[in-house]
């Protein structure tokens, strides 16, 4: 913690009351370690995790309506620049393929890759 949060920290304690910190992390293995380290305070994930795989306090599953597909690309002994290159003229090339098979009214004219 800088100067700064420790000064605000320190300012806005009464007794055993300390102010609550939030805070945000890209992975979440060992934030426990994190927040020990940092702040000297034990940590709480929020929201906690689901029982239910696909469901959490941010999102719910829907089956009949679906969404984005992810895709990653690993390409061992290639540059990522001639990895995206090659994989975006394939996805453009196909895309064109399609656009050309189909009606004019049944393409999307904002599509984009």
């Amino acid at each position: 913690m800088g100067l700064y949060e420790s000064a605000v920290d320190f300012l806005c304690t009464r007794g055993d009351h300390r102010p609550k910190i939030v805070a945000s992390t890209a992975t979440i293995r060992r934030y426990q370690d994190q927040i020990r380290s940092l702040f000297d305070r034990e940590a709480r994930q929020f929201p906690p995790p689901g029982l239910i795989a696909g469901e959490s306090f941010f999102a719910a599953e829907n089956r009949s309506r679906p969404g984005r597909v992810y895709v990653g690309l690993c390409a061992p002994g290639k540059s990522m620049k001639t990895a995206a290159v090659r994989a975006l003229a394939s996805i453009l090339h196909t895309c064109e393929r399609e656009r050309r098979e189909r009606p004019p009214e049944a393409v999307d004219p904002y599509w984009t890759v």
